[in-house]
């Protein structure tokens, strides 16, 4: 069962990684460099969970899941650094809090590195074998608290943006955002059910929720071109030109008009 598992994670990462490198295609466009270290970060945890479950002994489990954190320790900062690039709003996620989120994820990279000296991301690590192979089963530390409330705060941040973006858009750009919406919704119950211990056995469900993240990007790209970000485009230079300015989509919806226009 884990080397079917462990297959379909593999499978799920090629993905994510042919969607970062896509992005990287555009890199001039705000946002999209945000986005695709996010889907190779995503790729890096899935690809080395993939390991983990093929894994012997509860040594090579940790050393996989020290590699898991090279890029799950990052997940705060870039969901939060996406989430303020596709929107443009820099009141709230001004620097000092990309500052803070930034400090709180590399100690979460050094604590899990050297965990073993202090236990304070993982207070004891075992193996469970109660679905017929060995999982990892974690006790949580005080700091693997912390990095779970950071993490939480930079989706809570998203989702709230996101939705804002989304009531003051029509047509396909409503439609994108509710793309991204709907992609990272997923991840973020699975990631509750986990923490609450409601999941299968100790499997660790997340990279499995990632899946269906890059599905729905995936279908974003095809039909409503997500990369290309250009809500944040119009925003950027729409209050520097003095003629008035409307844009609309594919469909005739209105999606901006500049300043000028009002």
């Amino acid at each position: 069962m884990n080397i079917i598992l462990s297959s379909v994670l593999m499978i799920s990462s090629l993905v994510l990684i042919g969607l970062g490198l896509m992005g990287f295609r555009h890199k001039g466009v705000s946002g999209v460099k945000a986005f695709s270290l996010l889907m190779l970060a995503m790729a890096v945890h899935t690809a080395a969970y993939a390991v983990e479950l093929r894994s012997p002994n509860l040594e090579t489990m940790y050393l996989w899941t020290r590699v898991e954190y090279v890029a799950m320790s990052f997940y705060p900062f870039l969901i939060f650094w996406f989430a303020r690039e596709y929107v443009g709003e820099r009141k709230f996620a001004n620097r000092y809090v990309m500052a803070v989120l930034l400090v709180i994820n590399i100690i979460t990279l050094f604590l899990v590195q050297t965990n073993p000296l202090h236990g304070w991301y993982y207070e004891n690590l075992a193996i469970d074998n109660s679905l017929g192979f060995p999982v990892l089963a974690i006790d949580k530390g005080f700091w693997y608290l912390v990095q779970v409330v950071a993490l939480y705060f930079a989706i809570g941040y998203a989702f709230v943006v996101l939705l804002n973006r989304r009531i003051k858009t029509r047509g396909s750009s409503r439609r994108r955002v509710t793309l991204i919406l709907a992609g990272m919704s997923v991840p973020f119950v699975v990631s509750i059910i986990y923490m609450l211990g409601l999941g299968i056995g100790k499997l660790d469900l997340s990279p499995f929720a990632y899946i269906f993240l890059s599905l729905l990007v995936a279908a974003g790209l095809y039909r409503y071109d997500i990369l290309f970000l250009s809500e944040v485009t119009h925003e950027m230079i729409f209050n520097t030109i003095d003629e008035s300015v409307i844009v609309v989509d594919g469909e005739g919806y209105i999606l901006k008009i500049n300043q000028a226009t009002r």
